[in-house]
């Protein structure tokens, strides 16, 4: 029989039991805090906190309140917090309780791993002379943890939590966020890898690509470049104050991201490197950032694919329940369409009759559907060649309460149909299936109802040829 290495393990568990017994127990019963309000290790407004102080085995970190009221890490480097989790941390400390008292008078405080802990916080208060400090030393056998205040001599139990918030490393503690702005201050995007360039600017209208003539951006390509940005979150610091920015492939960079705030006309910045090693991650660094740290390689695989996606597509930017107006020409047939406060729709070239609700409709839903297929040519020299100096059809769209609507022009040349946006240069081809909807006249769109009153104007109205179209 292995008797001695049962023996012994009865002696630790008697030991266990002596310690719970004598100590923990008993302190049950000379539980001294009766009132919830008293069970808080600390009493502090967190708008006072000048500075907070962590200690761990990993390090010390010096944490101080530095201008805009912005946390600031001073030890053992010099950069920004995590704003949220240094105030997430005093507000924590705030709210600590003890669970209860252990000694008022210990007499041997590395019973507790008091007499060196292992953990600490120090916050610093303005206006006040001395800091509040605790202490943290080993784990309980009930599963908390030991600990006291500075200025106190009594041991107490505090929730495992509190290891938890201390066992930070200087990664933790600081800001991750690669560039912080307010996304309605963007008036200006520009993008650059090694053989690419795109300029973005925020207009009333929404967002446009910009070059000899800027045309209309995709709207959600220009949100998803600001969300990835605002976004963004370092994997790993590489080095703080670089002397040599070439070695990580920054100087020049592979790529940039910079945005332009309407607020001050301040740029931003990210400037991004080769790949690391090894590491399905890219160098970067920033404006603001005297730094070279790790990002997750996709966001250079985003920035080659996002060229590609930057121009908008669709051949309208109204939305269809925006539509309040609608005007139609192919060849010498005319139609003009507007909704009422009452969402019927009229035609103009029907005596303002009712137009059939679905039949309107339909058109509006094509419309905004419409997309053009790829870019013909960026600058056409001659419209001619596409048809388009002399259109074939054409269309505009009202929004409600716009007084300047959206147009494009088209052209048939071969059996390829073009298409132009009003404002811009770039010709496009569009699929030829949308002159089914530009070919539609009167008869297509007038309500059932409407049409023995229609005939019997226009037999009342004579010379009016071109008044009922198709």
């Amino acid at each position: 029989m292995k008797i001695r290495p049962t023996l012994l393990l009865l002696g630790v568990f008697i030991a266990l039991g002596i310690f719970i017994v004598f100590v923990e127990l008993p302190s049950r019963k000379k539980e001294l805090v009766t009132k919830l309000g008293e069970k808080n290790i600390f009493v502090f407004d967190e708008n006072n906190v000048r500075e907070v102080f962590i200690r761990n085995p990993g390090g010390e970190y010096l944490i101080v309140r530095g201008p805009q009221e912005k946390w600031r890490i001073v030890k053992p480097v010099e950069t920004e917090a995590d704003q949220d989790f240094v105030n997430s941390l005093i507000n924590g400390m705030r709210n600590l309780t003890l669970e209860r008292v252990l000694e008022e008078k210990p007499k041997d405080l590395s019973l507790y791993g008091l007499d060196k802990p292992r953990m600490g916080i120090r916050i610093t208060l303005e206006g006040s002379e001395k800091p509040l400090a605790l202490n943290v030393g080993k784990k309980s056998p009930l599963g908390r943890l030991y600990a006291k205040r500075d200025d106190q001599e009594r041991v107490f139990l505090v929730a495992m939590m509190v290891e938890q918030a201390l066992m930070k490393g200087l990664f933790d503690l600081r800001d991750k966020s690669v560039v912080s702005f307010e996304r309605d201050q963007v008036e200006k995007i520009i993008l650059q890898t090694p053989n690419k360039r795109a300029e973005l600017a925020k207009r009333d209208k929404g967002w446009f690509v910009l070059g000899r003539a800027p045309v209309r951006a995709n709207e959600n390509s220009a949100n998803k470049i600001l969300t990835a940005l605002s976004s963004l979150r370092v994997e790993e610091f590489i080095e703080d104050h670089p002397e040599n920015l070439s070695k990580y492939g920054l100087d020049p960079p592979w790529g940039r991201v910079g945005i332009i705030l309407a607020k001050d006309k301040s740029q931003l910045e990210l400037r991004m490197g080769s790949l690391a090693p090894k590491r399905l991650a890219i160098y970067a660094t920033a404006t603001g950032r005297d730094s070279v740290f790790l990002l997750t390689s996709q966001y250079r695989d985003g920035l080659q694919n996002i060229f590609s996606e930057l121009r908008e597509m669709m051949a309208f930017a109204i939305k269809g329940w925006e539509v309040e107006k609608f005007k139609m020409a192919y060849g010498e047939n005319v139609i003009e369409v507007s909704k009422d406060s009452s969402s019927y729709w009229h035609i103009a070239q029907a005596f303002d009759l009712k137009a059939g609700y679905n039949a309107a409709n339909e058109v509006v839903q094509k419309l905004m559907e419409l997309k053009f297929s790829r870019i013909e040519d960026e600058a056409p020299a001659n419209l001619s060649s596409y048809g388009l100096a002399k259109p074939s059809a054409s269309v505009k769209i009202w929004a409600q309460g716009n007084k300047t609507p959206e147009g494009v022009i088209f052209g048939m040349k071969g059996k390829l149909l073009f298409a132009k946006r009003d404002g811009e240069e770039p010709v496009y081809i569009v699929p030829d299936s949308i002159l089914q909807t530009l070919k539609k006249g009167v008869n297509d769109l007038l309500a059932p109802e409407e049409k023995p009153f229609y005939e019997e104007k226009l037999k009342g109205k004579k010379g009016t040829g071109g008044m009922g179209g198709k």
